[in-house]
C-alpha cells in the first residue's frame, strides 16, 4: 500500500464516513447546488417584476399629481379631528355638512435641534426637502417645551388659504422659496433652509410696506421694534437694542447657568459717573443677575467706542479680563483697554453688596486686579460693520466652542440672530406677531394669485381675438 495514502487514512486505515459520502456522491452534491441556484434566479426574477410594477405605479401617481389642480390637493387633518368628523357626518346624514375648525399646526421651533411637531409632509413637497435642515449655530435651547407647535387662533387665516396649504404642513422651506412678490429689505440667504413659520416671520419683519415702529419684541429696557431688527441687515451697524434683546433672551433661557449677561447700559453707567442712576443699576441687579455672584464663573459686558462694539468677559475662575475685538486698532487699543479697567472698578464696587451672594461670608472678587488676556480672534472684513454681530456670537456661543475664535459673520448669521431673538421665550408678543405674519403672507399670496389669474385671462382673450381676426382675413 502506498505510504502516503496510508498516512492520509489515519490510524485505523479508513476514511471518515462524511468525507467518504462526499467523494462517492459528488454528482448528487453538484445537482443540489445547481437546483438552489435555479431557485435563487427565480426569486430574483420575481423581485425584479415587483420593482417594475412599483415604478409604473409611482410614474402613474406622479402623472396624476401633475394634472390635479392646486386647490384640490389633499389636506392633512389632525387624525382625531378627522375621525370624529366622520362619525358626526354619519349621524347628521349626507345632506348636512360638518363644520370643522381644523387647526393648522405651524412648527415654531429653532431648527437646529432636529425636533419636529410630528406633522407629515404633504402636498407638492419634494423628497429632497425631507432632509435635515441646516443646523443654525445660534440655537441652543433644548429644554422641555421649547418646540411647542403654534396653533392658529380665530384671528388667523382660515384653512385652505395659500399659507396653510403650501406652508403649514411643511416642516422646512428652502430660502429661495420666499416668493418674489414680497418686497423685503433682507431676504433669507440662498442655499439654506428655514422653518415654514420662520419664513413667514422673516417676510413680516423685513417687509418694506409695514410700519418700522411696530413693536415686535416688547421690553421695558430697550426698543424691540422693526426699525431695530432692520439693523441686522448686511452692511449695517447693529444698534444696542439688539444686543439688549439678546441679553434678555440669554438671561431668560439660560439664567440657571453660571454666567451673567449684562446690558449695554451697565458699561454706560460705569463710564459716565456724572449720569449715574441708582434706579437703573438696581433694575440691572434684579433683572440680569439671577444667579448669585458666588455661583457664577463668567460675566459678559458689551462696550462701545466711537460706534464700534467689542466685548469684555470677566472670568472669575481664572482671574482674567478677556478682551475680544473683531476690528483691532493699534491706535485705539489703549483707550479700549482703559475703558475695560474703568468697568472692572465699577463692577468690583458693585460686588461688595452682600445681596449678590448666597453665602454672606463670600469674599468679593478684586476684579480690577485681574490679568488682561487678549485671545487671537478672526478679524471682520473691512467696512462690513459686523462688530456687533461678533459680540453677539461671543456672548452666546463661546461656551460651546471652547475658544473665542469664530469663522466670521455671514448673511445667515444675521438672519439667524433676528429669528432667534424673535422666537425667544422672552418675547411675550411672539404668538400675536406670528398670526399677523401668517395673515400678511396670505394677503399678498392671494393678491398675487388674483393678478396672475387676470393676466392669464387677458392673454387668452388676446389669443382668441387674434385667431378670430386671422380666420376672418382668410375667409375674405
Amino acid at each position: 500500500m502506498d505510504p502516503n495514502k496510508e498516512g492520509d487514512q489515519g490510524g485505523n486505515g479508513k476514511l471518515p464516513s462524511v468525507d467518504e459520502s462526499v467523494v462517492e456522491n459528488a454528482n448528487v452534491t453538484r445537482s443540489i447546488l445547481e437546483s438552489q441556484a435555479q431557485e435563487i434566479n427565480k426569486l430574483m426574477a420575481i423581485v425584479g417584476g415587483h420593482t417594475t410594477i412599483l415604478e409604473m405605479l409611482c410614474a402613474s401617481h406622479a402623472e396624476r399629481k401633475k394634472t390635479r389642480s392646486f386647490d384640490d390637493e389633499e389636506k392633512t387633518l389632525d387624525p382625531q379631528v378627522h375621525h370624529v368628523g366622520k362619525k358626526q357626518q354619519k349621524k347628521q346624514g349626507s345632506s348636512t355638512k360638518a363644520n370643522w375648525n381644523v387647526h393648522a399646526l405651524l412648527h415654531v421651533d429653532k431648527v437646529t435641534k432636529g425636533k419636529t411637531s410630528g406633522i407629515k409632509n404633504v402636498g407638492r413637497r419634494r423628497s429632497s426637502r425631507l432632509e435635515q435642515p441646516l443646523k443654525r449655530k445660534l440655537d441652543y435651547d433644548s429644554g422641555e417645551g421649547s418646540h411647542k407647535p403654534f396653533v392658529k387662533g380665530p384671528g388667523a387665516a382660515e384653512d385652505g388659504s395659500p399659507f396653510s396649504t403650501r406652508l403649514a404642513h411643511w416642516k422646512y422651506m428652502d430660502s429661495g422659496e420666499l416668493p418674489k412678490f414680497f418686497q423685503v429689505v433682507f431676504r433669507p440667504p440662498q442655499g439654506n433652509r428655514f422653518g415654514a413659520t420662520e419664513m413667514a416671520v422673516a417676510a413680516y419683519i423685513f417687509a418694506v410696506d409695514l410700519d418700522q415702529r411696530e413693536i415686535l419684541f416688547p421690553d421695558e429696557h430697550c426698543q424691540g421694534d422693526r426699525c431695530a431688527l432692520w439693523t441686522l441687515r448686511p452692511q449695517h451697524e447693529l444698534v444696542d437694542d439688539i444686543l439688549n434683546l439678546l441679553v434678555k433672551m440669554l438671561t431668560v433661557e439660560r439664567g440657571d447657568e453660571s454666567a451673567w449677561w449684562l446690558p449695554t447700559t451697565f458699561a454706560q453707567l460705569a463710564l459716565n459717573p456724572t449720569t449715574y442712576c441708582k434706579d437703573t443699576l438696581e433694575f440691572i441687579r434684579t433683572r440680569y443677575t439671577i444667579k448669585k455672584a458666588d455661583k457664577i464663573k463668567k460675566i459678559y459686558i458689551p462696550l462701545n467706542k466711537d460706534r464700534h462694539w467689542f466685548l469684555m468677559i470677566v472670568d472669575l475662575d481664572s482671574g482674567d479680563l478677556i478682551y475680544l475685538d473683531s476690528a483691532k486698532d493699534p491706535d485705539d487699543r489703549a483707550h479700549r483697554v482703559q475703558m475695560m479697567t474703568y468697568v472692572a472698578f465699577f463692577l468690583e464696587t458693585m460686588l461688595t453688596d452682600k445681596r449678590f451672594y448666597e453665602n454672606q461670608a463670600s469674599i468679593p472678587p478684586l476684579v480690577s486686579r485681574f490679568n488682561l488676556r487678549e485671545p487671537l480672534v478672526t478679524q471682520q472684513k473691512d467696512k462690513s460693520k459686523d462688530c456687533g454681530v461678533f459680540v453677539a456670537q461671543w456672548m452666546q456661543l463661546s461656551h460651546l466652542w471652547g475658544t473665542y475664535d469664530i469663522q466670521g459673520v455671514t448673511d445667515l448669521t444675521r438672519m439667524s440672530l433676528a429669528l432667534d431673538i424673535f422666537f425667544s421665550k422672552a418675547n411675550k408678543k411672539k404668538d400675536e406677531v406670528v398670526k399677523l405674519a401668517i395673515d400678511y403672507w396670505d394677503k399678498h399670496d392671494q393678491k398675487s394669485s388674483t393678478t396672475r389669474t387676470k393676466s392669464a385671462k387677458k392673454s387668452v382673450a388676446e389669443v382668441v381675438s387674434l385667431a378670430t381676426s386671422s380666420s376672418q382675413s382668410m375667409t375674405i
